[in-house]
């Protein structure tokens, strides 16, 4: 369900017992050789994760054995499950300028942004909640300076926040964004949009600092991109197409900055059951 970098190994969350042959408990971590546990690992559903201040944190629902919690934190030893009084549903989760930022849904509101700061918590203002999932924060990342958004917020479906105010970067894409991704320096949106404005982008693009621009050739009418990722020097993208760019890629694809290429071959590979 997660994939995070923790002091430089690839670290992946979800349900799951065997990592490679290795008994795990739902989190491990690759080395460059083998997959490690983390202590015990995690009972409960891990969902998300990021990095602060060079510890682990793992965003999804735990137990301590007598209570809720909604954060587990890695510290390099040991295990810490948080008390995160007012923190619901986790729905995206990054780490930005040394403040952890979670996307959550509170009952009958999703849509909310926490902030901790290492002392506090606080809420971030500008973010509309309503009764429907489909307006819950889907994801975040860091691009330059400010922290980039897909919610619904007061500037629109996708804002950037420079810690005191949310700006838009529009006119934006005209349907659901479902992930966010720097790659080489550029903020790269996918989803299942069509159209910035006037400018065709069939459902990934890139923003130039002022506008949405196509990224290649896109999808076909009806495909959507539902993850991106940045492996290396190529730009992941997974979602429902059989086509991109104009090239045959059933489900994964990567980008090299020209052209798209087919990793079918990474669908079944061994690892993690």
């Amino acid at each position: 369900k997660a994939l995070c970098v923790y002091s430089g190994e690839l670290c992946a969350a979800g349900i799951f017992t065997d990592a490679g042959g290795a008994p795990v408990q739902n989190i491990a971590c690759w080395n460059g050789a083998a997959w490690l546990p983390l202590a015990g690992g995690l009972s409960g559903n891990p969902e998300h994760m990021a990095v602060l201040n060079g510890s682990l944190v793992v965003g999804g629902s735990f137990s301590d054995g007598e209570n809720s919690r909604r954060l587990a934190v890695w510290n390099g030893a040991s295990w810490d499950l948080s008390n995160t009084p007012g923190i619901g549903h986790i729905t995206a989760m990054w780490s930005h300028n040394n403040v952890l930022y979670i996307g959550h849904d509170v009952y009958r509101a999703p849509g909310q942004i926490a902030a901790w700061d290492g002392a506090d918590w606080y809420t971030l203002p500008g973010t509309h909640t309503s009764y429907y999932l489909s307006d819950a924060v889907r994801s975040m990342t860091s691009y330059g300076a400010d922290l980039v958004v897909i919610a619904d917020l007061e500037v629109g479906n996708l804002g950037r926040w420079n810690g005191s105010y949310w700006r838009g970067l529009g006119p934006g894409p005209d349907d659901t964004i479902s992930s966010l991704q720097v790659y080489r320096g550029d903020l790269i949106a996918a989803g299942s949009f069509r159209r910035a404005g006037a400018t065709a982008l069939n459902g990934i693009a890139r923003w130039d600092g002022s506008a949405w621009q196509p990224l290649g050739a896109g999808l076909p009418e009806g495909d959507y991109i539902g993850d991106l990722r940045t492996i290396g020097d190529e730009l992941i993208a997974v979602g429902d197409f059989d086509v991109i760019g104009g090239v045959p890629a059933r489900s994964v694809a990567a980008w090299n900055g020209l052209t798209w290429r087919a990793l079918a071959t990474v669908i079944g590979a061994p690892g993690v059951n």
